[in-house]
């Protein structure tokens, strides 16, 4: 049976509950309205939205660099300056006259002031974000670029702080009202400091003519050589081969060694401002003399004689971020802390090698072993491959063609032997550290090799258990090494 739906009786306390919410929620209204201004004036946003959004890019004006008349800079800190335009260059304007300036950085600020390019527009009338100007840096702007014309006109453009989440800057141009974004390079072409437009002469560095380096830093000070600007060994405080990939960084950063912005004279009075009295290192390279090829601003290769040199760079302190200061014949300039921070790091230990007998790319000549079981005397002989027309071979890198005959204990033997013995000895690795307290006696074995250019390495090595040997590369032991590896390099020889 069905029962019939039952009846809702409403109690005294459902007929007053509703009204009382709704006037509760007038109230509440009516004093968020009345305190909203104060609300509004606490809480103000820094940015608005639109200041980060995209729309076309827009050119104020394309002007033809001989249009050009001067360029005058003003920062908000530190000392403005004038560049003026005169046969086609820009010049930096001093009391004295017109000074050259560095040669990029006169066409990243030509770039910047003759194709006046913005990226985005944050707004088409200022009036619209006047109450935020000085959030985006335009009431103080960083840098302000007064651009004048051969035609008597000029412009003036105002860089302001960085737009949120972009690689973009504020900007105002006085050609209209408006607030616009520009990127990245007219920014660091307009924010540049007078010291910064000084020309810099850089040393001339080239890692094929380095022959001897010196480097004196907190760790140790060391002195390294390089036959061909290639082959290192550390040579003081003794001599022993260097690490190939150890010895090709270092190289690199030496030949890849730049002076950035000029700072000032070195006097006594600034010297340990600077930091150069108790530097963090200090590089001094000798390069011989020799001939460099180079390519030139036509893209045709051309050689040039290049005379002895000696260059010396003191490493003072770090000057921010990402610079160190660097004192070079007088002056001191700062240097970027990614091209030299590994001088500064750089440990001797680190740089030696582990592989004694590996001489790299030099032909090897002789090579005698004396080991438990015998000796064995391999030896090059290599001749000039010479053509018909009495012309030397060579081969497709430009390098001449030789014909080599090999002997072994004045034998004749195969070449293939030689190339064979050598990958042994190239293979040879070392490991470890020498015991403190060793005292070893028993000479086990030698291996002494020459090189076609004159080189001579001689490894010797004295038993240190059953299982390893002290090995002396030249006479100064450091390392250990298997006590079986002259059984694998004596292999079919003795």
């Amino acid at each position: 049976m069905q029962h019939p739906p039952k009846k809702t009786i409403k109690t005294r306390k459902s007929r007053w509950i509703a009204p009382v919410i709704l006037i509760v929620c007038l109230l509440l209204a009516a004093a968020f309205v009345l305190l909203l201004p104060k609300i509004r004036a606490t809480y103000r946003p820094k940015t608005l939205q639109i200041f980060t959004q995209t729309t076309a890019q827009r050119t104020f004006a394309i002007t033809p660099q001989e249009q050009l008349d001067s360029v005058t800079v003003t920062p908000p800190y530190g000392e403005g300056y004038t560049l003026r335009m005169q046969n086609g260059a820009l010049w930096l304007e001093e009391e004295e006259g017109l000074t050259d300036i560095n040669d990029a950085h006169a066409q990243e600020l030509l770039n910047a002031v003759t194709q006046i390019v913005a990226q985005d527009v944050v707004t088409l009338d200022v009036a619209e974000v006047e109450e935020h100007l000085d959030d985006m840096g335009l009431l103080k702007p960083r840098a302000t670029a007064v651009i004048r014309y051969t035609d008597g006109t000029e412009t003036t453009l105002k860089i302001g702080d960085n737009v949120p989440n972009t690689t973009y800057a504020y900007c105002q141009w006085s050609g209209n009202g408006a607030v616009y974004m520009c990127d990245s390079g007219v920014v660091d072409a307009l924010t540049l400091t007078k010291k910064s437009l000084y020309p810099v002469q850089q040393p001339v560095i080239y890692a094929g003519l380095l022959d001897e380096v010196t480097i004196e830093n907190a760790a140790d000070q060391c002195v390294f050589t390089f036959r061909d600007g290639a082959y290192g060994m550390l040579e003081q405080p003794f001599p022993y081969p260097l690490d190939a990939a150890a010895s090709a960084q270092l190289l690199s950063v030496l030949d890849n060694f730049r002076l950035g912005t000029r700072e000032a004279a070195v006097t006594e009075e600034n010297r340990s401002l600077y930091g150069f009295d108790t530097p963090l290192c200090t590089i001094t390279m000798n390069m011989s003399s020799g001939v460099t090829s180079e390519v030139d601003e036509n893209g045709e290769l051309i050689t040039r004689m290049r005379q002895a040199q000696s260059l010396r760079f003191v490493i003072g302190r770090a000057e921010g971020e990402y610079f160190y200061t660097c004192e070079y014949e007088g002056e001191c300039y700062l240097v970027s802390r990614f091209l030299v921070q590994h001088l500064i790091d750089l440990k001797r230990d680190e740089m030696l090698s582990h592989k004694p007998l590996d001489v790299g790319d030099l032909a090897v000549r002789r090579v005698s072993i004396t080991a438990p079981a015998g000796t064995a005397e391999l030896y090059a002989t290599r001749t000039e491959r010479v053509l018909p027309n009495n012309e030397l071979e060579v081969d497709a890198n430009g390098s001449v063609v030789y014909d080599t005959t090999v002997t072994l204990n004045r034998k004749a033997a195969a070449k293939e032997l030689l190339d064979e013995v050598v990958s042994r000895l190239d293979a040879v690795t070392s490991f470890g550290s020498v015991p403190q307290d060793w005292t070893g006696s028993e000479k086990r074995w030698s291996v002494m090799l020459e090189t076609e250019s004159g080189l001579v390495r001689t490894v010797e090595a004295t038993r240190l258990d059953v299982f390893t040997d002290v090995i002396a590369v030249d006479g100064v032991a450091l390392h250990c090494v298997d006590a079986e590896t002259i059984d694998v390099i004596a292999e079919g020889l003795i």
